[in-house]
């Protein structure tokens, strides 16, 4: 097994920070962006910086989430496709908060809840 900070910091993440599916992501990714976004728009870490900075949002928590729905998607997305999959994740997501409400578990119910809310406010253009 390899196991080392990076791991150690993604589990955490994972695990602690996160709360409901999504994926946050760290300082240290964060902290290359910001540098990378100083270079001349010519070089290619700087357009990588802009890519991957199109497709973070911040999520209602403040936290930076990888944003499945993001703008980037949309413009290129011309068959409508991105729509359909919102619109089946929000399904999904709403049937599995209904499942957790009929038994109880207040728990799962709420991250979905959270999760239904990110699709809603991020998954359509």
């Amino acid at each position: 097994a390899i196991y080392g900070p990076a791991l150690a910091k993604a589990y955490h993440l994972e695990r602690k920070v996160a709360g409901y599916p999504r994926i946050v992501v760290g300082e240290n990714l964060r902290y290359y962006i910001a540098l990378w976004k100083k270079l001349p728009e010519s070089d290619p870490n700087r357009q990588y910086a802009d890519f991957v900075s199109a497709l973070l949002v911040t999520d209602d928590d403040g936290l930076i989430v990888v944003n499945p729905f993001s703008d980037w998607y949309w413009r290129t997305d011309l068959t409508g496709n991105r729509r359909r999959m919102a619109e089946r994740c929000l399904e999904f997501a709403d049937g599995e908060r209904k499942k957790f409400a009929s038994c109880g578990d207040a728990r799962l119910m709420d991250r979905y809840l959270r999760l239904i809310s990110f699709i809603q406010n991020h998954g359509s253009p």
